[in-house]
């Protein structure tokens, strides 16, 4: 009949407005998800914790760390403003490790406690001491078995010239020399004074001229000390480098010449 035909389309109008508004409904609150993120939702992403944005690494009120996702974390806290510190941002010192040792209670490192630069091995100490063309602070010595604290002459001469003999342990003046061979014996002093070639003594005339050795740019440290040390040995009256595009004059040097460049 028309009346039962009119009303199966006024169901079917129903149902379909029911449809329509369900899909809608369903649309709006996806856009609103994407929109926001939802404070419910897990950290938590593929089975690994998300860090925090770098960016949102300190609240505006400096005491709530924001991870991202709207919730307060205080298990980022710790880690943000370290790297904060590290990175010297905001309102925050850069981080020193002198301060936090400072902070911990905990006295200065050997290496914070230099006053010049290192002097290391046996034979370079020795001669160091001998030859007495630096300032020496300090002269640290392993304590305890393995220690040069049986070379009699080295604390011999370092109570002569009046230095002061600290006993360290054996990790401590590894740390000091980067691992490098120390054979139990650190001297603190100053960097050894080089003179110019300006400087140097002419020759007279009288006599047997002095023998020099010219170095053209020897860069590594290690084969500039074995040069010095077979020059001293073969009585090679001075040597000669380059002020520029030449190793350096340094404790490295100094323990591949054997004190060979604490005597020239």
């Amino acid at each position: 009949s028309e009346s039962d035909s009119d009303d199966d389309d006024d169901d079917n109008d129903g149902s379909g407005e029911r449809r329509q508004s369900s899909r809608a409904a369903q649309s709006s609150s996806r856009a609103a998800a994407r929109a926001s993120p939802s404070s419910s939702s897990s950290p938590r992403q593929n089975g690994f914790t998300k860090p925090p944005p770098r960016a949102r690494a300190r609240a505006a009120d400096d005491d709530e760390f924001i991870d991202g996702y709207g919730d307060a974390s205080a298990r980022y806290d710790a880690q943000a403003r370290e790297d904060a510190r590290r990175r010297g941002r905001g309102d925050t010192v850069r981080y020193d490790r002198k301060a936090m040792r400072k902070e911990l209670g905990k006295g200065p490192t050997l290496a914070e406690s230099l006053v010049g630069e290192i002097v290391y091995g046996a034979n370079a100490v020795r001669e160091a001491l001998r030859q007495n063309r630096r300032t020496s602070f300090a002269l640290y010595v392993q304590d305890g078995d393995g220690g040069a604290g049986a070379d009699a002459e080295v604390l011999r001469l370092a109570q002569e010239l009046k230095i002061e003999v600290k006993y360290a342990s054996k990790h401590d003046l590894n740390m000091l020399c980067d691992n490098k061979p120390h054979q139990g014996v650190v001297l603190d002093a100053e960097a050894l004074d080089v003179p110019l070639l300006d400087d140097l003594p002419r020759w007279d005339g009288q006599g047997l001229p002095p023998v020099w050795l010219a170095l053209d740019e020897i860069v590594d440290p290690q084969n500039l000390g074995a040069m010095l040390r077979s020059a001293h040995f073969l009585g090679v009256d001075g040597v000669i480098c380059c002020a520029k595009n030449s190793a350096p004059f340094n404790a490295t040097t100094s323990k591949a010449s054997a004190g060979a460049m604490e005597a020239q």
